[in-house]
Formats: C-alpha cells, structure tokens, sequence
C-alpha cells in the first residue's frame, strides 16, 4: 500500500458533535408531535440524516423532516461541538509527510466549511468533501468519489477514516480501504462487521497506521 490520499469522516471522527445533532434532532421530531430520548436516538449520529427521519416520519414527511432539522441544526447548534483531542495534531502530521488530506462527510460541503472554519481546522485540509445533493452528491460513497477524482488519484492509492458502518462501506464501495475509528459513535462490533484494514483506537494510533502503510 503506499497512500497519497486520506479522507475523514467528520462527526464521530473529527469531532464529538452528538449535542448539537441529537438536540436538533429532538427538536425537530417535537414539531411532528413525537419525541425520542437522546439514548433512543444516539444510532442515527454519523449516517445520512434521511435515514433517521424516514424511521421516525411517514415517506411523504421525510424531506420536511431534512429540511426542519437542517434550518433548526444551523440556526443555533452546529457548533454545539468539541474537536477531539490529538485531530490538530493528526492532520498536520499528515499534511507534513505529503498527504493529501481530505474530509468525506455526509453533511452538506457548505455546512461542513461553515464548521471547520468556525474551529479553525479549514485549512488543515486540501479539500473539504460534503454532499451536494443539487448535483447528484447525496450519500457517503458518491461523496469519496467525487474526492478521489478531485485529487486525481487511483483508488488503490486513498484511504477512509470513521467511526460508523456507512464510513467503511461507503468506502467500500468506492474502492477504497478504510480504517474504523473505536473512539467515536460506532461499536466495534458494528465496525468489525463492515470491511475494514484496521481498527484504532485515537487519533494518534490513526497517524501511525496510516504513515507506516503510506511508507
């Protein structure tokens, strides 16, 4: 293996976000009349938020339900967040031996570039990979697509980093390698189920799986 390219998933991997996500989502299911503890809820941090809404809602609500929760997420708890420690370090370590680095989240770009500027890690990344759902850009896998051909390298030669099962098989069907992260919201048990090269447990143990392979 020798990578030129990582990519990071963002919630779970870059940064502990659960309040922000899981008040936004309380708030939003009260205004369907419905209401879901934060334990009930913790699951849906990290995969697309479709998924979550389309358990809870009936399907002709489910889009009203993205787009409540989107205008109730930015309106006040986007940085309801913290980045977890060693990430800064990480990222700059990488970057220093070469990397491309790269975020594949299934938030929206512009709401991920709104959050990592707001944390000052916007540029510690060479490309920040969101959905764009007005070109076609709406899950995991077309998001790390979209990245491998905006740096212009082989699959063979990129890597994912998450937390949760859409990380590694987003990844996966890309055809890319992926390392599951034990520090975030996935279980190792949901993590050792999906394909995988590696699971670690900080964000330093990231740094010296991925630098050893890139070698």
């Amino acid at each position: 293996m020798n990578y030129r390219a990582v990519f990071f998933d963002l919630d779970g991997t870059i940064t502990d976000s659960a309040p922000g996500i899981l008040g936004s989502m309380q708030e939003t299911l009260k205004k369907f009349g419905l209401y879901a503890d934060r334990a009930e809820l913790q699951k849906y941090v990290g995969p697309p938020l479709r998924q979550m809404f389309a358990d809870y809602l009936p399907p002709d609500q489910v889009d009203e339900g993205v787009r409540t929760y989107r205008a109730l997420y930015r309106g006040g708890r986007l940085f309801d967040a913290k980045i977890y420690d060693g990430i800064p370090q990480l990222l700059e370590q990488l970057s220093q031996a070469g990397l491309f680095v790269a975020l594949a989240t299934a938030k929206p770009k512009k709401t991920a570039e709104t959050f990592l500027s707001h944390f000052g890690l916007a540029d510690r990344f060479d490309w920040i990979g969101g959905t764009e759902e007005e070109i076609g850009i709406s899950d995991k896998t077309a998001v790390i697509c979209k990245n491998i051909a905006q740096g212009g390298f082989a699959p063979s030669e990129c890597v994912m980093v998450g937390d949760r099962q859409d990380d590694l098989e987003g990844a996966a069907a890309a055809g890319i390698d992926a390392i599951g992260v034990l520090y975030g919201y996935g279980s190792r048990e949901e993590l050792l189920a999906c394909p995988h090269l590696a699971l670690v447990s900080s964000p330093d143990e990231v740094g010296q799986f991925i630098l050893n392979q890139a070698r």
